[in-house]
């Protein structure tokens, strides 16, 4: 009991009086001393206990029975499970679980039991006291030795690596152990220590140990074939989605899955493997459906520059289809302007400026001249635009045989040029008598 004054008894005429007065410096150093020892000791002995009751766990555990235990949980009935899947369940596939469980749950086994801090398949973080202590460097045979639950481990580290880390050694933050059974019990299989990006491991050298660790390897060889099995199955559906996609004549533009959802991790794989495909699959559906929707769309939009519907297919289907809409647009609308065509003077249409289109217009002479001239300048702007076009040899067909003045002027000198490329754009420059001259001149027909 803590008392913030001391009694003191005084006595006065056969009479027995208390007198009361504050503890001076002296006696409250004493006291505060006599407290605190009394708190140490107090928790030393419940840190002691609980420390050994951790160790009479670890003692007095067996694997088998957090084995039967966990494969408890798994035989209980699902909710949305049948009767009949239920115990068709338990009946194929108990031994297979409790096999999987007895290879893949010591990590899990080693945290409930207190002795590591996670379940991280390669080495699982091991915990303090009571478990290990901080580690002493053995200079002459250049290990430091651990302290531990499992005795004095030796983890080998150079001596002149040693040098640079005694203060990390001897807190030992990054400790990590791997475990095995043995006897029914939690053993130590290997114990690494890190520090600077570089490792220190020990392996438990006795022949049980390395029977463990050998099909510790085993095993994981046997999980990594499974992934990367798993990995090839989906790559090689993925591939063959795409193949698919790319052989439909209505995938004008080379659309395919751009990725899948690969299998990571140890959990669910058969799980993850069919919503994997499941995923891929519909996204396979769904491309090919917008195919098709694309294709009726356009129809919708163009099939009337086509005779009819199995014309405009077999373009569709064809890799320059958006080369073909754009043709037939063009010639459409030359062919719509034909009359128009007939009259132009092409020379001339190229010298005409909007200025003068907007004083003949305010003069009033001509008024329909402002729509004519937009009209010329737009035939002429689409036959520009399509010089290098594939298609730009028809336009210059359409255009020269429709014009009487390229017409005329074509049948007199276009022996004179390439083609007739050649000599719409020589006619329309401001120079076509001198190259109409050097071509005579060079006599290039």
């Amino acid at each position: 009991m803590v008392f913030a004054f001391w009694g003191h008894i005084v006595f006065a005429q056969k009479k027995q009086t208390i007198v009361v007065r504050p503890e001076t410096n002296l006696e409250k150093t004493v006291r505060e001393g006599n407290d605190a020892v009394e708190a140490i000791r107090w928790f030393g002995e419940v840190f002691g206990e609980a420390m050994s009751n951790r160790l009479k766990k670890i003692r007095n555990s067996k694997y088998s029975v957090f084995v039967e235990k966990e494969l408890e949980n798994w035989k209980k009935k699902g909710g949305f499970e049948t009767t009949v899947d239920w115990q068709r369940r338990l009946t194929d596939s108990t031994e297979t679980k409790r096999s999987a469980i007895q290879e893949s749950h010591i990590n899990i086994y080693a945290k409930e039991l207190g002795v590591s801090t996670s379940y991280d398949d390669y080495a699982c973080k091991l915990a303090g006291m009571p478990f290990y202590h901080s580690g002493v460097y053995d200079a002459d045979n250049e290990v430091l030795i651990v302290n531990t639950f499992w005795g004095n481990i030796p983890i080998p580290i150079p001596l002149d690596e040693a040098k640079n880390m005694q203060w990390e050694m001897q807190r030992l933050e990054n400790l990590k152990a791997r475990f095995f059974i043995q006897n029914d019990q939690l053993a130590l299989l290997s114990l690494i220590y890190s520090n600077n990006s570089k490792t220190y491991t020990y392996e438990n050298p006795s022949q049980s140990a390395q029977i463990a660790r050998n099909k510790k390897l085993e095993l994981e060889r046997l999980d990594s074939l499974e992934l990367a099995t798993y990995n090839q199955k989906l790559d090689s559906i993925y591939k063959d989605y795409n193949r698919q996609l790319l052989q439909n004549p209505y995938n004008l533009n080379q659309k395919i899955l751009t990725d899948y959802n690969k299998i990571t991790g140890k959990d669910r794989r058969e799980y993850n493997f069919n919503n994997s495909i499941s995923s891929m699959q519909s996204y396979f559906e769904r491309l090919n459906n917008s195919f098709r929707e694309e294709y009726e769309n356009e129809y919708r939009i163009n099939g009337k520059l086509f005779a009819n519907k199995d014309e405009f297919e077999i373009f569709y289907k064809q890799g320059n289809y958006p080369q073909e809409i754009e043709k037939r647009t063009v010639l459409n609308y030359l062919t719509a302007n034909s009359k128009f065509i007939e009259s132009m003077d092409f020379q001339k249409e190229k010298k005409v400026t909007v200025g003068s289109a907007v004083l003949l217009a305010y003069t009033g002479i001509r008024a329909d001249y402002s729509k004519g001239n937009a009209d010329r300048k737009k035939i002429l702007s689409v036959i520009n635009k399509s010089q290098n076009k594939p298609y730009y040899s028809q336009v210059m067909n359409f255009v020269i045989e429709i014009n009487k003045g390229l017409n005329k002027e074509w049948s007199k000198n276009g022996k004179f040029f390439e083609n007739k490329s050649e000599f719409y754009n020589a006619y329309l420059s401001n120079d076509y008598k001198k190259f109409l001259k050097s071509n005579k001149k060079n006599n290039v027909k």
